[in-house]
């Protein structure tokens, strides 16, 4: 019979243990009851600024909905959350978006004389709607593995977003304070005497409270100006005569509330009375509400893990978020997610505990059972004080601290959405946002220059190995030929940049005439079709100079892409890589050279005299080097297109080529076709990068044409090192200066490069 496993039965419940001893309990109490009165007084606030107006007859029904939104929220991310400090709950900036469509639905239902029932459910409707919205693409967003989409927006848009929701929690804050809307047409009354006596202590309270928080970190302060600011309220009432009831008919309170629950469910029957036009006609409301809750969720998630030095797993918190908003659309209630402010809190008192997030949800469901008599009393003044502390708490991040931190043309762009939103509406904040940002993007991306590197045929040549006449002319007249590397992603604006830059070297009367261009597109990520009608531009411009346009290191994709535009051949070439480009080009130009006449034989050999000197002083040496190593040699053929050696096989020795040619190539991985590193002929030396050891070569090495090598194997050269050092020091001597010029070469194109 099997025992049971109680192993894990027993480390549960000494975590349990461990959480109620009292160092453990009561940080998290602490932090629990504080984040639970935060969350309150902030609910109430989001309530006061949704069920406003033709809506305020139903605010209790409005803080209950929330609350029990935050309860599902909180409690799920407390369990489910990659991270064991993350508190979440109704947010500020998807309330804020929601706020201007629930008045303009409840304006348009009373003035169509729809009942106070139509007009509550129709804006409850709306707002749950916009949840299940916001929800359900979370949880399609995570299933994607789409969490880092935060990073591909501008980060200036998103502090204009931001800053204009400040904006309009500052405004709903006033108008919670005052039951009056903070516009142009309503500045009158909130300079009466009596608004003022409503509004300006709530503000003068916020503004304290917030350099409060800016200047010291206790996490007491909150909390304890709260409390503090009620006992403050009821005090002054108490000092001024002012009695319970004579306070709430002057609406200082947010009650009186109906008797009753603080929450019920909709029933069936009050969605016949719903006005579902009005509801569905908020569909890019109920976009922008995602898509701020996504941001801002994202955002708050990654400042959690510079906070406590942890990595988030961001697909877990949109799938948890999403399924908790899902479940909180049933309830009616706004969006919520993870808040960093809270989380914070909680990681600083009780770091890898969740029972701060279980207490502060317990809380929240105590005041949910305890109706709306815990919060008729609550001073309206402290709700939007609350709102105007979080307003404030964005504006001031971007419009003051952003000044010291971002370019002028980003804090401009934020400027400019925080005005649209404050005079357009936030739809159109946002719209003006993300096209300001394309334009600048359009712009600053077309000032990159796309060309990585320019030279001539002059400096960077082909890795063919040339005569000596040969190299003389390709070094005589190089210059005509141009060779551009490009980089990036070219579209309209870059390759425009292209074509100018293309027509300012043609038609430069300080440099010799161009007959070659050509184009690498080695780093070149993709073109659009703006660009490619740049690029029949360029060859209508090479082809009324007489100038071959040649292509190098195009992809497929790339090069289908050509394959559909006007091209005309015979005026651009298209070729696998540089090398075979340039070897193109140089072959037209010796050419073109040999059809216009040979120069003289006496200026040929007055300017190579020094090439072929060193040239047949290296052929003498590499022959008296072949006539005494003729005891250790063995003798083989090279045929065309027939390796010599493979990648991968061991490189026993050395090979010194007597006749024909051959090609060194660099494989590369996939269907990408090898690199030609050089063709070498008669005189030439392989096998050298392999130091002589049983190493396995990294190159492949075939024959161009037929022709006799021989073979100095490993074992051979020991032996000719014992027998004959000085064979073998001149050996080494040949080989070293071999290097040493192919070194020089190297050198002078990198520095051609740069």
């Amino acid at each position: 019979m099997d025992t049971p496993d109680i192993t894990a039965d027993i480390s549960l419940f000494s975590r349990l243990i461990r959480l109620l001893k009292p160092d453990s309990l009561l940080p998290a109490m602490t932090a629990g009851t504080s984040n639970a009165i935060l969350i309150i007084s902030v609910e109430l606030s989001f309530a006061a600024m949704l069920f406003s107006q033709d809506l305020s007859f139903f605010m209790s029904k409005g803080i209950g909905i929330l609350l029990f939104g935050t309860f599902i929220i909180g409690m799920l991310t407390t369990i489910f959350s990659s991270h064991p400090s993350a508190a979440a709950l109704v947010q500020d900036a998807p309330v804020a978006i929601l706020g201007m469509p629930l008045v303009t639905i409840s304006a348009t239902m009373t003035t169509g004389a729809a009942s106070q029932e139509s007009i509550f459910y129709t804006a409850i409707l709306t707002i749950a709607i916009s949840t299940l919205v916001t929800g359900l693409l979370m949880v399609g967003m995570a299933r994607f593995k789409l969490g880092n989409f935060v990073r591909f927006i501008p980060y200036p848009v998103i502090g204009g977003f931001l800053a204009g929701i400040g904006w309009l929690l500052f405004k709903g804050g006033i108008g919670v304070m005052t039951r009056l809307p903070m516009d142009i047409s309503s500045l009158s009354s909130l300079l009466v005497p009596i608004a003022l006596l409503k509004w300006v202590p709530g503000v003068l309270f916020a503004l304290v409270l917030y350099y409060l928080l800016r200047t010291y970190s206790h996490f007491m302060i909150l909390p304890g100006m709260v409390i503090g600011a009620i006992v403050l309220f009821f005090a002054t009432l108490k000092l001024s005569g002012t009695s319970f009831s004579q306070a709430q008919l002057g609406g200082w309170f947010l009650g009186p509330f109906p008797k009753g629950a603080l929450w019920e469910p909709v029933p069936f029957s009050g969605l016949s009375q719903v006005r579902w036009d009005l509801v569905f006609g908020q569909s890019l409301t109920m976009v922008s509400i995602f898509i701020i809750s996504i941001i801002s969720l994202l955002l708050n998630a990654s400042g959690l893990e510079l906070v406590s030095r942890k990595d988030i797993d961001l697909n877990n918190e949109l799938t948890v978020a999403g399924g908790a908003n899902i479940l909180a659309s049933f309830v009616g209630s706004a969006p919520g997610y993870m808040g960093l402010a809270t989380s914070a809190l909680f990681h600083k008192l009780t770091p890898g505990s969740r029972l701060s997030g279980f207490i502060s949800s317990v809380l929240i469901g105590g005041i949910l059972i305890a109706g709306t008599s815990a919060l008729a009393g609550f001073p309206r003044a402290l709700a939007g004080a609350m709102l105007v502390l979080v307003g404030v708490d964005m504006l001031w991040e971007w419009l003051h601290d952003s000044w010291f931190k971002l370019p002028k043309t980003d804090y401009f762009l934020i400027l400019v959405i925080l005005v649209v939103i404050a005079s357009l509406g936030f739809l159109e904040g946002v719209a003006a946002g993300l096209v300001i940002a394309v334009v600048l993007f359009v712009v600053n991306y077309s000032r990159i220059n796309i060309v990585k590197s320019s030279s001539s045929g002059k400096n960077l040549q082909s890795n063919v190995e040339r005569s000596a006449p040969h190299r003389w002319l390709l070094n005589k007249k190089g210059d005509q030929i141009l060779i551009l590397q490009l980089q990036g992603f070219i579209f309209f604006g870059t390759a425009n940049q292209l074509r100018t830059r293309i027509i300012e070297k043609a038609t430069d009367q300080k440099q010799s005439a161009l007959n070659y261009i050509v184009l690498d597109f080695h780093k070149v990520n993709g073109f659009d079709s703006s660009a490619v009608n740049s690029f029949e531009r360029i060859q209508q411009f090479v082809q009324a100079q007489d100038i071959c346009l040649v292509f190098v290191n195009i992809t497929p994709p790339l090069r289908a892409q050509f394959n559909k535009t006007n091209l005309t051949p015979n005026t651009v070439w298209f070729f696998s890589d540089l090398d075979h480009g340039l070897e193109w080009c140089e072959d037209q130009l010796l050419n073109m050279e040999k059809k216009a006449g040979a120069p003289k034989k006496d200026q040929v050999f007055e300017s190579t005299f020094a090439d072929m000197w060193v040239a047949l002083a290296q052929m003498e040496t590499f022959e008296q080097l072949l006539t005494g190593m003729a005891g250790y040699l063995t003798p083989g053929l090279i045929q065309a297109d027939r390796f010599l050696f493979q990648k991968g096989e061991p490189i026993q020795g050395l090979y010194f080529i007597e006749s024909g040619r051959i090609s060194i190539f660099l494989d590369q991985e996939g269907e990408n076709p090898p690199i030609r590193l050089r063709t070498m002929g008669a005189g030439s030396i392989i096998g050298e990068q392999g130091d002589c050891e049983q190493n396995n070569s990294i190159t492949s090495v075939m024959g161009v044409t037929s022709g006799q090598v021989y073979h100095l194997s490993s074992k051979s050269l020991e032996s000719m090192e014992k027998n004959d050092p000085e064979l073998a020091f001149k050996l080494y001597k040949h080989m070293t200066q071999i290097l040493s010029e192919r070194l020089c070469k190297t050198n002078n194109i990198i520095r051609d490069l740069i």
